[in-house]
């Protein structure tokens, strides 16, 4: 990832500076007053013959300017989307790292244009209205190439149906071509304008992409160490994981958590107990391994071995949806790995979890998904080994996090990606048993670039 974000870098960064000496040369290169008014152009040759090739089309004029609201309203429509956000979030910085990035990008573009509206280079070919306006870098061609594509890039992120996400960008991406060879077209800029405008749109939006490359490598790398989870490597420990290894999952999930010490603590979905063991000895909490498919006995043989006492960790046989527990009993529930097949009910959270912990108490959740839903079109690496009601349970980001949103007693704390996806499918596959041999079909043939874990964090109103 990193080397995707210096690479989309360096080469933003260079269309910049041939940006910057090609408007430099504008001031240099074959000026000649063949504009109106006797205004002076630069490259007058080329300017002069593809303005006598299209000629003037005030009608194709009219409608690229009236088409231009489209990209202002697009680009008003993810400013109200980031300010939602913020507002529900509390914070500017948990913000959509995409949104803000995308925030900066308007800024910066918005500045360019104010830039050059005082610092004119080019004036138009014809009087628009019987003014002779500033036309360099072409405004239009700007909006409509800085707004659109960076437009299609939230789209893909942000709508979940395959059908209905390729149909919108392909219009964007129509759209985009209409508007560009329009005014080229249509006679109102000279061709360097529209020239320039094009090498600066693409320049920022290589730097944009490299911005959101660099966040997300960033966040990936800053939580891919795992010191705590490094005691819990023994072959012995690690045939107890039923899936991607947990242990890992669960420190990165628990990086900074904010659940007291000696605090009361359900593992929903516990399994064989290792995630249990886990929080029991590494965090100091009291903990209630809750699972319906284990046995309990075995469990606290389990953990006995390990060296905790029956008041340290506590096996209970129960189902997610229907826990023995009274009300409030909890400071905080951890849900590994397995949150995704009881908790897509979006009443679950309120009716059967949230009740069970304590005014202000935690609830950490890290959950297999995928990096964009696919259901509807699902990859043929990932049918190798799962079945499409399998992948039923696994959806992106941005499903998870509106499920939590529908919550009338949970703040949203974080809803993410997590850095964990590779590391601990590596740990899981080593492993012999049926499952993770059955697994390998599909990650082999490079199923894994699809999926992720998701981290979410709440806290009880």
């Amino acid at each position: 990832m990193k080397r995707k974000a210096k690479i989309q870098f360096i080469l933003g960064a260079s269309l910049l500076a041939v940006f910057i000496l090609f408007t430099m040369s504008l001031t240099l290169v074959d000026i000649q007053p063949i504009g109106p008014e006797g205004s002076c152009v630069a490259y007058a040759g080329i300017n002069k013959a593809v303005h006598e090739l299209f000629g003037v089309n005030m009608t194709l004029y009219n409608i690229t300017d009236w088409a231009g609201v489209v990209a202002i309203l697009i680009a008003f429509g993810f400013a109200i989307l980031g300010l939602v956000q913020w507002i529900k979030r509390k914070h500017i910085l948990k913000v959509d790292s995409s949104i803000l990035v995308l925030g900066v990008f308007y800024i910066l573009v918005f500045g360019v244009y104010a830039f050059f509206e005082f610092h004119v280079i080019n004036r138009r070919p014809i009087l628009i209205n019987g003014i002779l306006e500033a036309s360099y870098p072409s405004s239009t061609t700007m909006l409509a190439m800085c707004v659109l594509p960076t437009a299609m890039m939230q789209f893909h992120r942000l709508i979940k149906n395959t059908k209905i996400r390729n149909t919108i960008n392909a219009l964007c991406g129509l759209f985009t071509a209409f508007m560009v060879i329009g005014r080229l077209v249509c006679g109102v800029h000279w061709f360097t304008d529209i020239f320039g405008g094009l090498l600066f749109s693409v320049a920022m939006i290589l730097l944009y992409c490299s911005a959101n490359s660099f966040i997300l490598a960033k966040k990936r790398d800053n939580n891919m160490k795992y010191p705590l989870s490094e005691k819990y490597n023994a072959p012995e420990l690690m045939s107890k994981i039923m899936g991607p290894n947990p242990v890992k999952l669960e420190e990165e999930l628990l990086t900074g958590h904010r659940i007291p010490a000696e605090s009361v603590v359900c593992d929903l979905g516990s399994g064989q107990g290792l995630t249990s063991v886990f929080l029991a000895k590494e965090y100091g909490f009291t903990v209630y391994a809750a699972d319906l498919w284990s046995d309990p006995e075995n469990n606290r043989s389990f953990f006995r071995e390990m060296g905790l006492s029956d008041e340290q960790i506590i096996p209970v046989k129960a189902d997610a949806t229907d826990l023995p527990f009274e009300a409030e009993f909890f400071d905080a529930i951890v849900s590994t790995d397995s949150y995704n097949y009881f908790g897509r009910d979006p009443e679950f959270l309120d009716r059967k979890l949230l009740p069970l912990v304590k005014s202000g108490g935690y609830v950490y959740i890290a959950i297999p998904g995928m990096k964009q839903d696919c259901h509807d079109n699902l990859p043929s690496e990932l049918l190798l080994s799962w079945t499409p009601e399998q992948m039923d349970y696994m959806h992106d980001v941005s499903y998870w996090r509106n499920m939590v949103s529908q919550s009338r007693c949970a703040e949203i704390i974080e809803v993410s990606e997590m850095a964990s996806n590779e590391e601990v499918w590596k740990d899981w596959l080593a492993q012999e048993n049926e499952y993770a041999v059955g697994d390998r079909k599909a990650m082999e043939a490079g199923g894994g670039k699809y999926l992720n874990f998701i981290k979410i964090v709440l806290r009880k109103k």
